[in-house]
């Protein structure tokens, strides 16, 4: 299961300007970095996030594809 309430950061670009900006984030300029929240990436996105075993409970990375 997802851990809820994480965050990651991005850097805006082109590809993903007009996305984020339509979900509230502030933009700044093109490469700098900002946090988003998991639930928001793209599904091409390729990050790592945390995760809790169902059975064990046990918390650990992995990479995030939707």
């Amino acid at each position: 299961m997802i851990i809820q309430n994480q965050k990651v950061k991005i850097n805006w670009n082109n590809k993903n300007k007009r996305y984020y900006e339509s979900l509230g984030y502030n933009y700044t300029l093109l490469g700098n970095s900002f946090e988003v929240n998991i639930e928001h990436l793209l599904t091409n996105s390729t990050f790592l996030i945390q995760v809790q075993c169902d059975y064990c409970k046990e918390i650990y990375t992995k990479g995030y594809n939707v």
